[in-house]
C-alpha cells in the first residue's frame, strides 16, 4: 500500500512546514499551525486507512484477525487476541464473537489468571472443535474445566512426557481427536503400554501421532485405519519387522523416521511385499551405512528430506546410493573429517535435490564436492554450508544456473572476481566487509551479514568500509547487518534499498555514522521505509533528527520512514514521539536533548546518568 500523501495534499503539507521553520519562536500562531498540519495528517489517515471493520466483510474481517492472533506460531494467540481488543470498544466486541480465535487453549501456569482465561476461551469458542496444549504439572486442577468439551477436543499437545498416561483416562471418550503429539524424545519414545492403547481407544478419529513408537501394536489397533501420519524414531530392526508383518505402511505417509543404527547385509536381502514403498516428510539416518542404496530402492518411495551423518570416505558411496530415490532437500553432517574422497567416477544426476546444507565439525576442505555440484545437482536453489574457517569452493558455486540463495559461515580467500549472477538472497559470516569485493551480485535482492572482528587495529582511524560495491546492489531491497563494535560502517548508494536492519552491542561512536549519513545524505537510501534497530545503547536524539529530516524536510524523491523495530526497551514517550513522527505528526515543543543517551537511560533503569 502506497501511504505517500497526495500531491496536492502535499504541496500544502510543506507550505505549513515552510511557514514553521521560518517561524523562530513558540508563539499562539505557532501553534495554531501545528495544529491546523496535524488535523490534515490525521484526517487524511482516517480517510486513508480506515477501520477495517467499518469497511471489509465480516468474513474477511475474521480471516485477518485470525492470522494476526496466530503470529508466527511461537506466541499465544489468545493473549494476542486480547491485546487487539484493547484497540477500541468495537474491535472489543467484534473480537468476542469470533469464535474462531479463542479454540486454541494453552494451559501453562498455574494462576488464577490462567484458569480464568481457559473458561473463556471454553465459553467463546462456541461449538467449535479446539486444541489443548498442556505444558504444567497441575493439569488435573483443568480437567473438570476441560472434560465436559472432551467431544469438541480436536488436537492435543502434551508438552510433558509424564502427563501423558493419565492424561487420556481422565477426558474419557474423544470423538473429535485427529492429532495428538508428544514431546520429542531424543533416545527414547513413549511405549504403547496399556494407558497407552486407551488412547486409541478413545480416539475413533485419530489420524496424527506424534513422537509414539511404531509399532505392531498400534498399526493393527481397530482405530488405526485412519492413520496418515506418525513421527517417529526406530531401529532398524524395529522398521524391518514392522515391514514383514504389516500392511498398514502401504498407504502410510511418514513425517518423521530416525534411524538410530545401520542396516546389516542380512536385512537388505530380506524379501519384502514389492508394494512396500512408503513416503517419508522426513528421514533422519544418524549413520551412514554402505547398503542404504537397496535397502531406498526396495522400501522408500520418495523422502521430502534427508538428514544423514557420514565421514568424507563415504560420500561417494552416499551419492550412488541416493539415486534410488525422489529427494528434495539434503542435509549432510561431516564428523571425525577434514577432506573428501571423491574419485573420478560417474556419479549419477540428482535432478530433483533443490536444498543442499553442510555441517561440519572441524575445518574441512569442500572444494572437490562443489567443483561436481553443478554436475551431480544441477537444481540447486538453496546451498547452507556451516564449517567456519573452510574452504566452500565458492568459486564453482557460480556455475549453479538455479541458485537463488546461499548462506556460508565463512568465505574464500579470493583472488578474481566471481559471478553470482543469479544470486537473489545472500547470509553470510566474514572477518571484514572487504571480503565482498570480489562477488559480482547483480541480482541480489535481500543480504545478511555478520561481522565478528572489525580487522582494524582499535588505535587506527579505519577507513570507510562500504557494504557492498555499488556495481553489484542496484536491485538489493533488504540488508540486515550484525557488527563488532569496533566497526565503522558507511553506506554507498543503495537506491533500491527498503529495509535496513542493524544489530550492534553499543551503537554509539562509529556506529552513529550510519545514522548521521542517512541523515544528511538521505539519496544515497532513497527509497529506505523501513528501519530495525537491534542495540543495548542508542543515541535515540539522533533517530528522531533521522525521523524529522526523513519525514518532513526532504523532497517528494525521498522516501519517508514508515515503520521502525526496536529489539529493546523503550520509554513510552519515546515510543509515542517515535509513532507521531512515522505518521507525519508534528511534535509540539518537540526537544531532542530529552531523548539524549543519557537521559534515556536514566528513565529506563531509575539511575543517575554519570
Amino acid at each position: 500500500m502506497d501511504l505517500r500523501l497526495p500531491t496536492e495534499l502535499e504541496h500544502e503539507c510543506q507550505k505549513l512546514l515552510s511557514d514553521l521553520n521560518q517561524l523562530d519562536y513558540q508563539g499562539p500562531f505557532t501553534v495554531a499551525l501545528q495544529d491546523h498540519y496535524n488535523r490534515i495528517i490525521d484526517d487524511h489517515w482516517k480517510s486513508t486507512l480506515p477501520d477495517p471493520l467499518t469497511v471489509l466483510p465480516p468474513e474477511i474481517c475474521t480471516q485477518i484477525f485470525t492470522v494476526a492472533a496466530l503470529g508466527n506460531g511461537d506466541g499465544d494467540p489468545v493473549d494476542n487476541a486480547l491485546l487487539m481488543s484493547t484497540v477500541s470498544s468495537r474491535w472489543f466486541h467484534y473480537l468476542l464473537s469470533v469464535s474462531a480465535l479463542w479454540t486454541r487453549i494453552i494451559i501453562s501456569h498455574d494462576t488464577e489468571h490462567s484458569m480464568a482465561k481457559v473458561a473463556s476461551c471454553l465459553a467463546l469458542s462456541g461449538l467449535r472443535n479446539i486444541s489443548v496444549t498442556i505444558d504444567s504439572h497441575n493439569w488435573r486442577a483443568y480437567i473438570e474445566m476441560l472434560s465436559p468439551h472432551a467431544s469438541r477436543i480436536e488436537r492435543i499437545d502434551l508438552k510433558r512426557i509424564d502427563v501423558f498416561s493419565q492424561f487420556a483416562e481422565s477426558l474419557g471418550y474423544l470423538p473429535a481427536l485427529r492429532s495428538i503429539n508428544l514431546p520429542p524424545r531424543p533416545h527414547q519414545n513413549v511405549d504403547m503400554d496399556q494407558n497407552s492403547l486407551l488412547f486409541m481407544d478413545n480416539a475413533p478419529s485419530l489420524t496424527s501421532l506424534g513422537s509414539f513408537n511404531l509399532s505392531r501394536t498400534i498399526l493393527h489397533h481397530p482405530h488405526a485405519t485412519n492413520l496418515t501420519t506418525i513421527r517417529t524414531r526406530v531401529s532398524f530392526n524395529e522398521f524391518l519387522s514392522i515391514l514383514s508383518t504389516s500392511e498398514r505402511l502401504l498407504q502410510l505417509s511418514m513425517s518423521h523416521i530416525s534411524f538410530d543404527a545401520p542396516i546389516e547385509d542380512k536385512d537388505v536381502n530380506r524379501k519384502y511385499d514389492p508394494r512396500t514403498l512408503i513416503s517419508v516428510g522426513s528421514l533422519h539416518l544418524l549413520q551412514y551405512s554402505p547398503t542404504y542404496g537397496n535397502f531406498f530402492r526396495h522400501h522408500f518411495r520418495s523422502v521430502d528430506y534427508l538428514r544423514v551423518k557420514l565421514t568424507g570416505n563415504e560420500l561417494g558411496e552416499l551419492l550412488l546410493a541416493l539415486r534410488a530415490l525422489q529427494i528434495k532437500r539434503l542435509s549432510l553432517d561431516f564428523f571425525r573429517t577434514t577432506k573428501l574422497t571423491l574419485s573420478q567416477s560417474d556419479y549419477p544426476v540428482l535432478g530433483s535435490i533443490d536444498s543442499l546444507s553442510i555441517t561440519t565439525d572441524q575445518a574441512m576442505n569442500l572444494e572437490p564436492l562443489a567443483e561436481r555440484m553443478p554436475v551431480i545437482m544441477p537444481s540447486l536453489e538453496f546451498v547452507g554450508i556451516s564449517n567456519p574457517a573452510s574452504s566452500i569452493g565458492i568459486r564453482f558455486l557460480g556455475q549453479l544456473r538455479h541458485l537463488r540463495e546461499l548462506h556460508a559461515s565463512s568465505m574464500d580467500q579470493m583472488k578474481d572476481p566471481i559471478d553470482l549472477d543469479r544470486l537473489e538472497r545472500l547470509e553470510l559470516s566474514t572477518d571484514t566487509i572487504s571480503d565482498l569485493d570480489l562477488l559480482r551480485l547483480r541480482k541480489l535482492r535481500s543480504i545478511r551479514i555478520r561481522t565478528y572482528k572489525a580487522g582494524f587495529s582499535s588505535e587506527e582511524a579505519f577507513p570507510a568500509s562500504y557494504l557492498i560495491p555499488p556495481s553489484s546492489c542496484r536491485t538489493l531491497t533488504s540488508v540486515n547487518i550484525s557488527f563488532h563494535p569496533s566497526v565503522r560502517l558507511r553506506l554507498d548508494s543503495l537506491p533500491s534499498l527498503q529495509k535496513l536492519h542493524l544489530r550492534w552491542e553499543i551503537m554509539q561512536g562509529w556506529g552513529c555514522d550510519l545514522l548521521e549519513q542517512l541523515i544528511f545524505t538521505p539519496r544515497i537510501c532513497r527509497d529506505l521505509q523501513v528501519i530495525g534497530l537491534s542495540s543495548a545503547l542508542l543515541e535515540w536524539d539522533l533517530l528522531l533528527l533521522l525521523l524529522l529530516r526523513r519525514n518532513f524536510l526532504q523532497e517528494r524523491s525521498v522516501s519517508r520512514i514508515r515503520e521502525m523495530g526496536f529489539y529493546t526497551q523503550i520509554p513510552m514517550s519515546l515510543a509515542w514521539s517515535i509513532s507521531s513522527l512515522l505518521r507525519c505528526r508534528l511534535i509540539p515543543s518537540l526537544e531532542l536533548e530529552e531523548f539524549s543517551l543519557e537521559k534515556v537511560t536514566k528513565l529506563l533503569f531509575n539511575s543517575p546518568s554519570e
